[in-house]
């Protein structure tokens, strides 16, 4: 059997799907990697700033290596991002809740997206077997380690 035979043809194609599936398994999560880390920077900053002074200054960042200082006026209340149009003022203990929960659901996402990857690396690993298997090659093995005479 070649490279001619449906079945293989079938088997390569497969193979490529999953290939390109797990690519983009693979960029959601370094995407929830990214965001939970940035909620996370947004917890310990929120934790901070409960014990910030009225009108205290702080240096803000505002773009790639930019900075200003303001002053926190009233730091037992800031502005949260509920969506792309909406932002709301809340308290620290509700912006932490708030943030708590991006953390959970994320977190949550992640071990959807792991456990997907598991499953179509699998597959492939499976696919890989038998398409070599049809193109009449041996399975691949790991070569044993000679072990030393003491």
């Amino acid at each position: 059997m070649g490279a001619q035979d449906p079945e293989v043809q079938k088997l390569a194609y497969s193979i490529q799907f999953l290939e390109d599936q797990a690519n983009v398994l693979g960029q959601q999560q370094e995407f929830f990697a990214e965001t939970l880390q940035g909620a996370k920077l947004t917890q310990n900053t929120l934790t901070e700033l409960e014990t910030l002074p009225d009108n205290n200054e702080i240096i803000l960042p505002i773009g790639n290596r930019a900075f200003v200082r303001a002053l926190v006026q009233d730091p037992s209340k800031v502005l949260i991002a509920i969506s792309k149009n909406i932002i709301m003022e809340k308290t620290v203990p509700d912006a932490q809740a708030f943030t708590q929960k991006i953390i959970d659901d994320v977190s949550e996402a992640q071990k959807r997206i792991q456990e997907q990857m598991e499953k179509v690396t699998q597959q492939l690993e499976s696919l890989k077997g038998e398409l070599n298997r049809r193109m009449g090659g041996a399975p691949q093995q790991q070569p044993e380690e000679a072990s030393p005479d003491f």
